[in-house]
């Protein structure tokens, strides 16, 4: 295993005791909104699971979810080209351990904007958690597939979280079985919906 943030040279002076609680602070915050999100997406399932007789609402147009929908898929197919890349360097997990090893300035940028898109990938997937025009089923389920990749990636970029984006991502997935056992025929009827999802599996 290897030090959070690795690759990132810092100088110990530039940091004080103040610096350490505000940062504590931010990353309890950030866990804690990691967990509403998943709970979330978990009722929003026990929703869709009961009104499982009535999915015509989910054919309604909606401008407001074409245009989140749309931001959405332009973060995670950035997202996923990012993750090709890294087989590059082998396989992914290979990836990040050789990226994380070989430190130089043009692996520190690329994992930096990885991060960077990571973190913009789980704002979006937690303001949509709470926004019930988004949780839309076959949608939905391409968010919680996204969201099992992105908590690899934080499991490999920082070790002090590793044990938690490992269960949450476990979560995640536990989810995903979730929607496909409840809506077995409407996920069937919408397979261009899954796109993203499939890229990721390929």
């Amino acid at each position: 295993m290897y030090e959070e943030l690795s690759y990132i040279d810092y100088d110990d002076d530039e940091f004080s005791p103040n610096w350490y609680n505000i940062e504590c602070v931010k990353t309890i915050s950030d866990l804690s909104r990691q967990i509403r999100t998943l709970l979330n997406y978990r009722a929003a399932i026990i929703y869709h699971r009961l009104r499982s007789n009535d999915i015509s609402h989910e054919n309604i147009p909606n401008i407001k979810f074409q245009e989140k929908k749309e931001k959405f898929e332009i973060l995670a197919l950035k997202y996923i080209k990012l993750l090709n890349k890294l087989k590059d360097y082998g396989d992914v997990e290979d990836g990040y351990q050789n990226l994380l090893k070989f430190r130089n300035k043009s692996n520190s940028s690329f994992l930096k904007d990885l991060l960077n898109l990571t973190n913009q990938l789980f704002t979006f997937i937690h303001y949509s958690s709470e926004d019930n025009e988004l949780l839309r089923i076959p949608f939905l389920k391409v968010v919680v597939r996204i969201a099992q990749e992105a908590c690899k990636t934080q499991m490999n970029l920082k070790e002090q979280q590793f044990e938690f984006f490992k269960e949450l991502s476990e979560n995640y997935k536990s989810l995903e079985n979730e929607i496909t056992i409840s809506n077995p025929d409407f996920i069937q009827q919408k397979p261009n919906k899954q796109k993203m999802g499939e890229m990721i599996a390929s």
